[in-house]
C-alpha cells in the first residue's frame, strides 16, 4: 500500500517578449530556492480514493534587473512555483517517505527549470526558438517524473526514493545555476556611443591676448571597431574679446563672442585596466569666432581655421549593463556608462598673425553599446 499520489502538473508557456503568466505569488506560492519542502507545505485533506497526496507546481518567466557582482543584467528569469493552495496531503500519508518523494519531484522540476533557464538566455528574443526548445525540455522533464513516480510505486518504496533523491542531488549539482553568475557573452566588433560634457579651450600664443578662454557644452559621437575609435565631437560656447580687433570683422574690446568647435579623429584604445581605459587619438579640427547674431550683412562676422587636433582620452567605467530583454536577437546589448576626461590640443593662425594654440580641457559621461551574443556554458561548467 503506498501513499503517494499522481502530481498534478501545471505549465505555463514561457514568453520571453514580456508575457509573464499570471500567478500565485503570495503566502501560497513557494519557489525551490527557499528551501526544502515541509509538511507546512502541504495542506490538510482526506484521501480521494488512492490519491493520498499530491503536489502542484508551475514554471513561468518574468523579467527582472538584478545587479549581479559589478553588472546589472536585465532578462528573464525562469521560476519553479510550489502551488501551497493545491497541494495537499492526507493527515494519515505524513511520513518521511512520502515526504522524499515529494521533495525528489520537486529537484527534478528544478534541474528542468535550470535548462530552462539556460535557453531563455541562449534565446533571448527569439519566441518561435524559445517556445520549441522549452517545450520539449518541459515533456522530458515531466516524462521522466512519471517513470520515476511509477517505480518507486509512487513514494510507496523506500529503496528508490532514496536512490533517486541521491541522483537528484547529484545532478542539482552539476546542472549550473545561471541565476547568480552574469551570462557569458560575445561583443560584436562594432560599437557606437554618445558623449555630453562641458569643455575649457585655453588658448596660449597672441591669440590668447586677443580672447578669453571659451567655455561650452560638448557633445560627441563615437564609432568602434574593437579597440580603434572614430569620434565627430562639437563644442559651442561662448567667449568676450580681450583687445580690440582692428581687422575684419573689426570688434571692440569686451565684445561678446560665440565660439564653435568641430573635430573628426581617429584614436586607439592603448590600455585598459580593470574600471580604466586610455585613448589616444589624432584628426582635423574646425574653429570659429562669431558674432551671436542671425543679422545678414556684407561682412561675415566670424574668423574661423581649420587645424590638426590631438590629444588623450581617459574613461572610467561607472556602470555596465547587459541588456537581454530586446525583443530581436540583434537588439540584445552590452551597455557601459563611463565618466570622460579628454585634453587636446590645436595649433591655430587666423589673420593678421593671431597664431596660438588651443588647450582644449573637456569632462563629461559617456554611454557606449555594442551588440551581444549569449553564450551559455556546458551543463556541469
Amino acid at each position: 500500500m503506498g501513499s503517494g499520489g499522481r502530481e498534478r502538473l501545471w505549465l505555463v508557456i514561457i514568453g520571453v517578449a514580456g508575457s509573464v503568466c499570471a500567478s500565485a505569488q503570495n503566502a501560497e506560492s513557494r519557489q525551490w530556492r527557499d528551501g526544502p519542502l515541509t509538511w507546512d507545505d502541504f495542506r490538510e485533506q482526506s484521501a480521494a480514493g488512492t490519491t493520498r497526496s499530491e503536489i502542484a507546481y508551475l514554471f513561468r518567466a518574468e523579467p527582472e534587473r538584478v545587479h549581479i557582482h559589478d553588472t546589472i543584467v536585465f532578462r528573464q528569469r525562469a521560476i519553479l512555483e510550489l502551488n501551497r493552495g493545491a497541494t495537499w496531503a492526507d493527515p494519515g500519508s505524513r511520513d518521511r517517505t512520502t515526504l522524499a518523494y515529494h521533495q525528489v519531484v520537486f529537484d527534478l522540476a528544478e534541474v528542468c527549470r535550470r535548462e530552462m533557464q539556460r535557453e531563455i538566455i541562449l534565446h533571448s528574443g527569439r519566441l518561435d526558438a524559445l517556445d520549441l526548445t522549452t517545450n520539449w525540455i518541459y515533456q522530458q522533464g515531466q516524462e521522466r517524473i512519471r517513470r520515476f513516480g511509477t517505480l518507486c510505486k509512487y513514494g510507496a518504496d523506500a529503496n528508490v526514493v532514496e536512490q533517486h533523491s541521491a541522483m537528484a542531488r547529484r545532478e542539482l549539482a552539476a546542472v549550473a545555476v545561471l541565476d547568480t553568475v552574469v551570462p557569458a557573452f560575445k561583443k560584436t566588433a562594432f560599437g557606437i556611443g554618445v558623449h555630453v560634457g562641458m569643455k575649457y579651450g585655453a588658448i596660449a600664443g597672441r591669440l590668447g591676448s586677443s580672447f578669453r578662454p571659451p567655455v561650452g557644452f560638448n557633445f560627441s559621437f563615437d564609432f568602434g571597431y574593437k579597440e580603434w575609435r572614430s569620434n565627430i565631437d562639437m563644442m559651442l560656447g561662448g567667449t568676450r574679446t580681450l583687445n580690440a580687433i582692428t581687422e575684419d570683422p573689426g570688434w571692440p574690446v569686451d565684445k561678446r563672442l560665440t565660439f564653435a568647435l568641430g573635430s573628426l579623429t581617429l584614436g586607439y584604445r592603448v590600455w585598459r585596466h580593470g574600471y580604466w581605459s586610455m585613448t589616444p587619438y589624432a584628426g582635423a579640427a574646425f574653429a570659429e569666432f562669431s558674432e551671436p547674431t542671425t543679422d545678414q550683412t556684407d561682412v561675415d562676422p566670424a574668423i574661423k581655421r581649420v587645424g590638426p587636433l590631438g590629444g588623450l582620452q581617459v574613461d572610467y567605467q561607472i556602470r555596465r549593463a547587459l541588456k537581454l530583454l530586446a525583443p530581436f536577437t540583434v537588439g540584445r546589448s552590452f551597455n557601459e556608462t563611463m565618466l570622460r576626461l579628454n585634453i587636446s590640443t590645436m595649433p591655430v593662425t587666423f589673420d593678421a598673425g593671431m597664431n596660438g594654440t588651443f588647450i582644449f580641457i573637456g569632462a563629461g559621461v559617456c554611454w557606449y553599446s555594442n551588440f551581444v551574443r549569449a553564450k551559455v556554458p556546458a551543463p556541469g561548467n
